[in-house]
């Protein structure tokens, strides 16, 4: 840590990172970045910015005047595949896979702010996968619901590991887009999108089911899924965390179903984009306590 206290570019002047979505008056992620930056002694602060899209391509605009304190981002919904188009001369590979961006990483080079799109997405829900729910999805049936930001990393992600990916999306054309997307990449025979009437079926032969919609974030939301196709065997990923018990994964206990929700894969995305910002190692554990006592 005294090496970060010594460092001239954290002693200049403070250093603002954030998040930009609408609505985010949700979001955990200051509570975990804030407490990182203090157990490191930085002089850095993490902010929310809602905004509407319309608003978002002023706001990059902003961010490479040399004078912008700004020095990090993240993006969640619905920005991901705007941002993705804004930064589309500057992505990192994973970002081009997955074709969205969930992190911007700003880059100084004499007076020019260079700005790289990323997305950490994808490991930190590989890493949820593993540490929290102990699941491997090497040759297993997949049921991915939803076709944005998140349903992009989680299936890029999986890649050819599954035996088979279905997902589902009422966006049709954003899901043929997905589709077309992952063919560029893995093998065009693993993946299946799947028509609203043939949804129940398919996840009643899924060994995993991940929801990576924002339904379920209100109360007045409806089950994702039918009920009655959840098995014994299944094994359950809410991408929601707050509330940190959602319909689903009230649904999954009841059932005495192996779940998680989506507190795990914002950890692990936000301690890779930590790492992207500030090349140096996040406190990882005092990132997790801060994400539960932020829930309650």
């Amino acid at each position: 840590m005294g090496s970060v206290l010594e460092d001239d570019f954290w002693q200049a002047m403070k250093k603002i990172f954030g998040l930009i979505g609408h609505p985010i008056k949700h979001s955990l992620s200051a509570s975990m970045h804030n407490a990182a930056f203090i157990a490191l002694g930085m002089d850095a602060e993490y902010q929310l910015f809602d905004m509407i899209t319309e608003e978002v391509g002023d706001f990059i605009k902003e961010i490479r005047n040399p004078d912008s304190e700004i020095y990090g981002l993240n993006v969640t919904i619905p920005h991901k595949v705007i941002v993705h188009e804004l930064l589309k001369d500057s992505l990192a590979d994973n970002a081009k896979i997955i074709g969205a961006v969930n992190t911007i990483v700003v880059k100084e080079a004499g007076n020019k702010r260079n700005l790289i799109g990323e997305n950490t997405d994808a490991q930190g829900f590989l890493q949820s996968l593993d540490k929290d729910l102990r699941f491997s999805p090497k040759d297993k049936v997949i049921f991915v619901l939803g076709a944005g930001g998140a349903a992009r990393a989680i299936i890029m992600a999986l890649g050819n590991s599954p035996q088979i990916i279905y997902f589902h999306d009422i966006d049709e054309e954003r899901a043929q887009a997905l589709e077309k997307d992952y063919k560029k990449y893995f093998d065009q025979d693993r993946i299946h999108r799947i028509k609203e009437k043939d949804k129940a079926d398919c996840i009643r032969i899924s060994d995993l089911f991940v929801n990576a919609t924002a339904v379920g974030m209100k109360d007045s939301d409806d089950l994702p899924i039918d009920k009655d196709s959840l098995h014994k065997n299944m094994y359950i990923f809410d991408c929601i965390y707050s509330p940190k018990e959602t319909k689903l994964i009230k649904l999954a206990k009841e059932k005495k179903l192996e779940y998680t929700n989506g507190l795990g894969m914002l950890l692990y995305q936000g301690a890779a984009s930590f790492k992207l910002w500030t090349d140096i190692e996040p406190p990882v554990e005092v990132m997790q306590n801060a994400l539960i006592e932020a829930l309650g």
